[in-house]
């Protein structure tokens, strides 16, 4: 109540002075005093009121109970508080009540003023005492003496204050108690922000593969709306049977934010109606009544038809006859697991891979099947390139674990037939009770033929039976290296051109007969025949190459090193010892001939060899070289002390740019050398002919009588250096 804001008290203004003649005295009521000298008149407060203003309303608006609205920090709430004095109540200056205030209410963001002032009473506003809010958070109304002797003492006292939101924060749903003659509570609901009137829904499958049933759930009415005779109509789609015993309802607590922070099981129940009530329900409902309260339903649907695309799911929220709101929830197909799958892995990453294992998984789907028996294509005989090894099948149990499958206990020994040792194709299981199985083996590769790529398939069935109930086949891609590779890198410096080369033989592993290498240089080359190095495939070099001798690796006969090649004797190859690696340098013995045209062509032939590039039981691989080597001229600028000469680079203030001209003779020898150097733009620029000086190889050179150049000084124009003496690999110039 603030100071000065005139409310007019209820009392009638009747004195009635009686006189009772009482043993021993008058007949009066009296309460305890405290220490300010004032009495405390206890509960004199009768009623409370609550209303509510918004921050957009010019007016409060007055609450039942229980009562819904949005609350920020912008609502503020007012309490009416009716007080009365009985007639039989003797009152006294400074008497004074007091009543807690609930901790739901804060005086924050009001007026300091706003929580104590005047009491005014009757027509004529009338102070008949004061009001505040204490430290301990009471209201406390002190009376003076203008009540005194009076009857019929009644009236009210209103505060303005807010809601502390943090008391909503786990349940929008709070009690609120007052301690009056008679104790008075009102249910607050702190409307969440949204729309009003909500239904939702969600479902998922028990597995995430071969799912038998669906469970669902239903939140309703979450916002907590009023709702007068709300239900809940839920539709069961085709492809699903209700288990109405699994049906159970939960009260909801709903925090501040609007999550769900709890639930509880209600007790007891609500009915549940089913329609039909006998037989396949096609929906159920449940009626909630009168309520302002949040559920969740939760049920389960047993799954009947695996072969719809999805199942969706519509409910409805009524109040009364009218639809509040709808959801819908899809569950898509169910996925369900196979008879039957298969895949290979290859060793090796899939390169040069000597062996494959092969996994079947057997009944992913968990039915029951009986007399079940497992064929693969490979079977006993084998097939092309492919040969199961001995005492590899065995048989696992394979448990699902969520959408993973993970392998089991072995149980190979419970397939094995009487007076067999292992397992060979077909491996009868027998009667399978909704267990998966995985069947594991390795196959050997065994390659006739090379072929850069291979493929291999392998197909396994499922019988049930007598009868193939499914197959699957499993492709497994394998890579091999090469048979022979050649290259070449030109290492010329400085007067000995020359270009190294490397050979690789049977880097594939495959099995060859007598093979041999011949290798043949092409005009320009040279062979510099000490420098052939052979090594075997643990990087060793083979040093006994004799031809004659009974060892492999051999110079043939005929093939020992010479000018033009060589021709090796490999003995018969496999992945055991192969590859091997052949290096050796030739000379350039011809400037003249293209770079690219300097090729050396090797040959790896051998008893049956064929399949990719092979002709006639040979493969021939030609070498081109890489990396020319080229003289290099170049001119830059430079920052470089020469011969007592600084010179440094562009020097703004004594106006002179300091250059170099480099000729670097590599490769090519040069014969005969005239350098010209000219000022872009003519003009520009004058040679400064003391500042010139030739270096051959880092070393000042002795030009004296002009021996060995003759410089041209044409000044403004720039230079010319004619080089006499030149069969020089470096001839860097600096001026």
């Amino acid at each position: 109540m603030k100071t000065k804001k005139y409310r007019k008290f209820i009392m009638f203004a009747v004195v009635v002075a009686m006189l009772m003649q009482i043993v021993g005295g008058a007949l009066y009521v009296e309460a305890e005093g405290d220490e300010s000298g004032g009495k405390d008149l206890g509960e004199i407060f009768t009623a409370v009121r609550f209303s509510v203003k918004q921050d957009e309303d010019a007016e409060f608006t007055t609450l039942t109970d229980p009562a819904r609205f949005r609350i920020d920090d912008n609502t503020q709430v007012k309490l009416d508080f009716d007080w009365k004095l009985s007639d039989e109540l003797q009152l006294e200056d400074r008497d004074y009540a007091e009543i807690a205030l609930p901790e739901m209410f804060v005086t924050g963001g009001l007026p300091e003023n706003a929580f104590s002032g005047d009491l005014i009473w009757g027509a004529e506003n009338t102070v008949i005492g004061t009001y505040e809010i204490t430290a301990d958070n009471k209201l406390r109304v002190v009376f003076n003496d203008k009540l005194i002797g009076m009857s019929d003492r009644s009236g009210e006292v209103w505060l303005t204050l807010k809601f502390n939101q943090n008391e909503f924060a786990d349940d929008v749903i709070q009690t609120i108690s007052f301690n009056l003659s008679e104790e008075k509570a009102f249910t607050i609901i702190s409307a969440p922000v949204g729309k009003d009137y909500i239904i939702s829904k969600s479902g998922t499958t028990n597995e995430p593969i071969n799912a038998s049933f669906l469970n669902w759930s239903i939140d309703v009415n979450t916002t907590l709306s009023q709702l007068s005779s709300g239900s809940v109509v839920d539709t069961i789609p085709a492809g699903l049977e209700l288990n109405s015993k699994s049906i159970e309802i939960y009260e909801l607590t709903v925090g501040g934010d609007g999550t769900i922070k709890s639930e509880k099981l209600m007790d007891p129940q609500p009915d549940v109606v089913t329609v039909p009530e006998a037989g396949t329900a096609t929906s159920f409902s449940i009626s909630f009544g009168e309520t302002y309260r949040a559920y969740r339903i939760k049920y389960r649907t047993d799954i009947t038809d695996y072969s719809l695309d999805g199942y969706n799911n519509q409910v409805v929220l009524k109040d009364g006859d009218e639809v509040k709101d709808s959801a819908g929830f899809t569950i898509d197909k169910i996925e369900v697991g196979s008879l039957i799958d298969k895949i290979g892995v290859p060793n090796n990453g899939g390169t040069d891979s000597d062996k494959i294992t092969w996994t079947i998984d057997v009944n992913k789907a968990q039915q029951a099947l009986s007399n079940v028996v497992i064929t693969d294509s490979l079977g006993s005989a084998g097939s092309a390139g492919l040969n199961i090894d001995n005492g590899s099948i065995k048989v696992y149990k394979l448990n699902q674990s969520g959408g993973n499958w993970n392998r089991g206990d072995n149980v190979t020994t419970n397939y094995v037939p009487v007076g067999a040792e292992n397992l060979t194709f077909p491996v009868a299981l027998g009667e399978v009770d909704g267990q998966a199985y995985r069947i594991e083996f390795d196959t050997s590769v065994n390659y006739t033929e090379y072929h850069a790529t291979n493929k291999f398939t392998n197909t396994a069935g499922i019988e049930v039976d007598g009868t193939e109930r499914a197959t699957d086949t499993a492709e497994v891609n394998v890579n091999r290296s090469s048979l022979l590779e050649k290259s070449g890198v030109e290492k010329t410096s400085y007067g000995e051109p020359f270009i190294e080369w490397t050979v690789v033989v049977n880097a594939a592993g495959h099995t060859i007969k007598n093979a041999k290498l011949k290798d043949v240089l092409s005009s320009g080359l040279e062979l510099n025949t000490t420098s052939i190095l052979v090594k075997n495939k643990f990087g060793q070099t083979v040093t006994e190459l004799t031809s004659g001798s009974e060892r492999y690796p051999r110079w043939s006969s005929t093939g020992a090193p010479s000018d033009s090649g060589y021709e090796l004797l490999l003995g018969n190859l496999g992945k055991d010892n192969s590859p091997y690696t052949i290096t050796y340098k030739t000379k350039i013995t011809d400037p003249t001939v293209g770079f690219s045209s300097l090729t050396n062509t090797a040959t790896l032939s051998g008893d049956g060899l064929s399949g990719d590039g092979i002709v006639g039981g040979k493969i021939d691989k030609t070498g081109v070289p890489s990396g020319e080597v080229t003289n290099k001229y170049y001119k830059d600028t430079i920052n470089q002390t020469v011969n007592e000469i600084a010179y440094d680079g562009v020097n703004y203030d004594a106006k002179t740019m300091s250059w170099r001209i480099t000729v670097d003779a590599i490769k090519e020898t040069i014969t005969a050398l005239t350098i010209t150097d000219t000022f872009d733009p003519a003009g520009s620029m004058v040679f400064l002919p003391n500042t010139l000086v030739v270096l051959k190889g880092g070393t000042v050179v002795n030009n004296s009588g002009n021996s060995i150049y003759k410089l041209t000084d044409n000044g403004k124009d720039g230079f010319v250096s004619q080089v006499q003496k030149v069969g020089v690999n470096c001839l860097p110039v600096s001026a």
